[in-house]
């Protein structure tokens, strides 16, 4: 269960970098949970995430 995205109003947007199609792709991310499931989950595939910036 993801916690209420609300409280983390204040927190910074999180930026990861991952191979996609032979290319890099970034997205962004307002909640830390979300973004930590993703990078893991890319890691899982290979992916080759990389943390870009958390303002």
């Amino acid at each position: 269960m993801m916690p209420d995205r609300s409280r983390y109003a204040n927190n910074p947007t999180i930026t990861i970098e991952y191979d996609c199609r032979g290319k890099r792709t970034t997205k962004d991310f307002a909640c830390v949970y979300e973004a930590r499931r993703f990078y893991f989950n890319k890691t899982k595939a290979n992916k080759n995430p990389k943390l870009i910036k958390g303002e």
